[in-house]
């Protein structure tokens, strides 16, 4: 199985408050996957899905999971205590589902639209082209879907067992005119 997190932005938190979660039981965020999957040792099941859906957790995020198999795969929107909605791969008619910083059931976020150029992108290449490492690593790394911000992209392969990391670097249109966002863009990309 491969799991991934992701920050979620449901407001400020105290970390006073966190901190008690933790010492009150909740798992953090850097030790919740290492222990579910000890408890939980089965590639896929529908156990591990309720157990990543109810563990106590310090801090809302977003978790990604995906199976070796087709069609296991989900995003689940976290708080601390519940889920409060999962996004499955299983419903519907298709063969990807895309996260970023943002609630996976409202529009993008209109300063950043990664996720609205990742999904068509997808669409573009096809499940053919954006099935496997390169082809998935290179819809990752168009603009904007590649934010500047970030430090390494990881893609998990959960049928074979591998995970290939890359270090990234800004990577922004060669014609400014291109910037989709310039004030934002710009404090990144610059000549």
């Amino acid at each position: 199985v491969a799991l991934s997190e992701d920050w979620r932005n449901t407001g400020v938190l105290d970390n006073r408050l966190v901190l008690q979660e933790i010492q009150a039981g909740a798992i953090p965020q850097v030790l919740a996957f290492r222990m579910i999957l000890m408890i939980e040792t089965k590639p896929w099941s529908s156990s591990l899905v309720e157990l990543l859906r109810t563990f106590p957790m310090a801090a809302p995020m977003y978790i990604l999971a995906a199976g070796p198999h087709r069609h296991e795969g989900l995003i689940l929107a976290r708080s601390s205590t519940i889920t409060d909605e999962v996004v499955d791969i299983s419903h519907g008619n298709r063969w990807f589902i895309v996260q970023s910083n943002y609630e996976p059931w409202s529009p993008d976020n209109t300063t950043d639209p990664r996720r609205s150029a990742a999904i068509e992108t997808l669409k573009q290449f096809g499940p053919d082209a954006a099935s496997n490492p390169i082809g998935l690593y290179a819809v990752l790394s168009t603009y904007p879907v590649h934010n500047p911000n970030t430090i390494f992209t990881s893609i998990m392969r959960p049928t074979v067992g591998s995970i290939d990391s890359f270090i990234r670097s800004p990577m922004c249109p060669e014609d400014s005119s291109e910037l989709i966002y310039p004030f934002i863009d710009q404090r990144y990309c610059q000549k």
